[in-house]
């Protein structure tokens, strides 16, 4: 590259972080800790700064926000992080970009709204309620419901409710789970206490105080259902899951709802156990298994306990397994 091309690309770089000054400051106050740890890499990552932040200044600088006490805590992750982000970027405008190109028919047909609605337990119970104030659904929301939740029907089965507000949600999983249900409540209204009754428990808290929840779990039995309608702030949001998550019973769910917009703290946090989710550690295998049939790995804390993650539309379910994964087993079959 010339001396004339560095200058540009210098004064480029100068023009994006000469728009967000605060922030470019901490930014750069990090950067010889990173190029310490990879100067190769560093150097990629700060040619490539102009052309991001020109094509959506906005949505990088979102990300970009995150970076300055991920770089305090761990240089290493901030690092494997910037190194996503042309990933994370390319896949935020796929999204923006999309369009099927597959025939509309479909080989198995899906059923209608009014025959999904009509068979649906939760949506034909909210859709009789007429009195009161009520509360609000977004429709789809019943069909995630029924898939995750529909094995707990009729079982003696403890559920959270974070968010009560009308109380109509809590008498709609009461009469979906059956009278062994029992339903637990949180809200910061003290009004909300009108709703207790023989088989309901209503505790008044914030969802983002982490005391709070230390003596919620002295006072109630292990949860296999947790649905978060609270707050609906991310850190309200992250702090529930971060305290009650271990807390659920081997085989239970863990529903956070209205996740709503493209960048939401909330769904950043949920990637970041995705990242967990998805690793794979060599291990010899256990006593039992044929090494020369498999190769065995060796999981992590998160994924001895969690089956799945689910990402749906303004929606994130966790499903725990129903005992601790002891391996990964990977098998070969065929023939060559």
């Amino acid at each position: 590259m010339s001396v004339r091309s560095k200058l540009k690309k210098l004064l480029d770089i100068s023009e994006c972080f000469a728009r967000h000054p605060r922030l470019s400051l901490s930014l750069l106050g990090q950067f010889p800790r990173i190029l310490g740890d990879d100067p190769e890499v560093s150097l990629k990552l700060l040619r490539q700064l102009p052309s991001i932040l020109g094509r959506d200044s906005d949505l990088n600088m979102k990300l970009f926000k995150q970076l300055p006490s991920v770089l305090e805590q761990d240089p290493e992750l901030a690092l494997k992080l910037l190194r996503q982000l042309p990933h994370r970027q390319r896949g935020v405008h796929y999204a923006r970009r999309w369009k099927s190109t597959a025939p509309e028919q479909t080989a198995a047909p899906l059923q209608s709204e009014s025959e999904s609605a009509s068979s649906n337990p939760l949506q034909v119970y909210f859709e009789s309620q007429k009195a009161g104030t009520g509360t609000w659904k977004l429709l789809h929301y019943f069909d995630i419901y029924e898939r995750h939740f529909s094995r707990f029907v009729d079982q003696e089965v403890n559920v959270l409710a974070v968010g009560v507000s009308s109380g109509i949600s809590l008498e709609m999983w009461r009469h979906y789970f059956g009278s062994r249900c029992r339903i637990y409540g949180v809200d910061l209204e003290p009004a909300c206490k009108r709703h207790e009754n023989e088989y309901t428990k209503i505790f008044l808290g914030d969802q983002e105080d982490r005391p709070f929840w230390k003596a919620l779990k002295k006072r109630v039995p292990a949860i296999d259902i947790l649905i978060d309608d609270g707050g609906h702030k991310p850190i309200q949001q992250i702090v529930t899951l971060e305290q009650m998550l271990p807390y659920l019973r081997p085989g239970g769910v863990y529903l956070c709802e209205d996740v709503a917009g493209e960048h939401h703290g909330f769904a950043a946090f949920m990637q970041g156990l995705v990242g967990n989710l998805n690793q794979l550690r060599p291990a010899d295998p256990e006593p039992g298994i044929d090494g020369a049939e498999a190769l065995a790995f060796s999981p992590t804390e998160f994924q001895a306990w969690i089956q799945s993650i689910h990402f749906y539309p303004c929606v994130t379910v966790i499903e725990k397994t129903d005992r601790r994964v002891r391996q990964l087993i990977a098998r070969r079959h065929g023939i060559e």
